[in-house]
């Protein structure tokens, strides 16, 4: 018995999969020790020699080695972006300097000034003078200085700024407070689908009598949050329902799922292309966010073992996701988005099965409307502890506002989208037709959002950035241990195309 449990977790599958958690733990045990105690000649040697054992031995030690790889990957990756941000610290609280970067994400409005994200940054002198090359990092700026804010700058603008650079916080390295504007360029070519994102959006707009509407819609379309005003985006938040207008798994399984239904009829190759392409053209006008990266990994991911006809264990999607998005950028670590996708995404890939599977004990499967509970509940629960360091607070109704509200996002984004696209083709008539229950859809949720938020009880309030808040977690995970243990549930391999792409769907993670 010991003999083929030994064979089974030697299997080489295991081997990528222990060097992607591997990866993981490198990155956050580098963020931890802050890039100490290793150099990256004794990094690589080490990848090499411990590469090398993983694929010679025959043994169990062969996990040993690839998981010691992973780390070490993860520390050599965390590296540079440390050291990038050990440089801005040098240049902090500098009278004045100049910081030119690129906005990475849409520009949103902060207490009546503009709120940017810059990466590729470069540090200057005032004089101009280059003091450091492009670094890895992100700053953060909050711009005052223009009656127009908003329209002033867009997404792929490159900017130029001075002011006094002072100390980040969360994942940004830098900050930036009421600076000077230097200089601003638009990218050259300009991007093709950043200008039909932009003359969607002016249709839509236009085609929608009631302004929250119409921003509202947008969210759900584009994951645009720049045209919500704060009074809509703090009532979303006392119900539990920022993450509705924010781009995420629950969008992109829509847009997957009609893309199936479409291109499925033809042929299963025709269904893989088809909702590839659609992912990347989504991707490309609303940009990669950090809970869009995991939901589009997980996506693809699925998409993939489907067409191929292989199964994945939940622990691959989850381990590889998250390998490849601290590849791709090993400060999302420390961005909050991040950390929410993944926890939700967590709870409904291992803590929703449990609770099923001891709730429904050796009796019929659960009805949508359980299964959708069962999984909002288990999602929630994941990031709890999460939300409550970060905001100080949580929505006492906040799954059944879930339940409640995003059935209707499906429909209000195939209709906001056929308005506009219909309106870009120049049939204004048709398009307003289209948009009037879009519209309606839209001021239904609304409405409702704004009845519950009115309530005073609706939240509870913590200290926030309290650190005993993480220990929420020990008996999250203690229950369950316990519950799989009373279960004995198999977490057996899933087709991903009927699990965790419907899984995203009944709740917006």
């Amino acid at each position: 018995m010991l003999g083929r449990l030994r064979q089974h977790y030697c299997h080489p599958s295991i081997l990528p999969l222990a060097c992607a958690f591997g990866l993981v733990g490198g990155v956050v045990v580098a963020h931890c020790a802050n890039g100490r105690f290793a150099s990256p000649l004794v990094l690589v040697v080490g990848i090499l020699v411990c590469a090398l054992f993983a694929v010679v031995l025959k043994s169990g030690e062969r996990v040993f080695f690839a998981l010691l790889c992973g780390v070490m990957i993860g520390y050599l990756r965390m590296t540079p972006l440390l050291l990038a941000r050990e440089t801005m610290r040098q240049f902090a609280s500098r009278s004045s300097l100049r910081l030119s970067g690129q906005i990475a994400s849409d520009p949103t409005i902060v207490d009546q000034a503009v709120k940017l994200r810059l990466d590729h940054l470069r540090l200057y002198s005032p004089e101009g003078l280059a003091l450091t090359d492009s670094l890895p990092v992100s700053a953060y700026v909050i711009y005052k200085d223009h009656p127009d804010n908003l329209r002033l700058f867009a997404r792929s603008d490159t900017v130029v700024f001075e002011g006094k650079l002072m100390d980040g916080f969360g994942n940004y390295a830098a900050f930036l407070r009421h600076p000077t504007l230097i200089e601003l360029s638009k990218p050259s070519p300009p991007s093709l689908a950043l200008a039909f994102r932009n003359q969607l959006t002016e249709r839509i707009t236009k085609l929608f009598r009631n302004r929250d509407a119409s921003a509202l819609s947008l969210g759900f379309l584009l994951g645009q949050k720049s045209a919500l005003s704060d009074t809509m985006l703090e009532t979303l938040r006392l119900v539990g329902l920022s993450h509705a207008v924010v781009a995420s798994g629950y969008h992109l399984s829509v847009i997957v799922a009609s893309a199936k239904k479409l291109f499925g009829k033809i042929s299963r190759r025709a269904a893989f292309y088809g909702s590839t392409l659609l992912l990347l053209l989504f991707l490309l006008v609303s940009g990669l966010s950090p809970s869009l990266l995991r939901a589009s990994l997980v996506t693809f991911l699925s998409l993939s073992a489907a067409y191929f006809g292989r199964r994945y264990h939940p622990a691959r999607l989850l381990g590889y996701a998250a390998a490849i998005s601290l590849i791709v950028n090993p400060d999302l670590l420390t961005d909050l988005a991040w950390q929410l996708s993944f926890a939700s995404f967590t709870g409904i890939m291992f803590l929703a099965p449990i609770l099923t599977s001891f709730l429904y004990l050796k009796r019929q499967r659960p009805s949508y409307f359980a299964e959708a509970l069962i999984v909002a509940f288990a999602a929630q629960l994941a990031c709890l502890p999460i939300s409550v360091y970060a905001f100080g607070s949580f929505s006492i109704l906040g799954i059944f506002m879930s339940l409640l509200v995003t059935p209707l996002i499906p429909p209000v984004m195939l209709l906001t989208l056929l308005a506009g696209c219909i309106s870009l083709l120049g049939f204004a008539p048709l398009a307003t037709i289209l948009a009037l229950p879009a519209e309606f859809l839209a001021s239904l949720q609304l409405n409702t959002v704004r009845l519950f938020a009115a309530f005073p009880w609706i939240t509870y309030e913590l200290p926030a950035e309290n650190p005993l808040i993480w220990l929420i977690y020990i008996p999250l995970i203690a229950l369950a241990i316990l519950l799989w243990r009373i279960t004995k549930h198999h977490f057996k391999p899933l087709y991903a195309q009927s699990d965790a792409l419907d899984y995203d769907r009944i709740y917006t993670c």
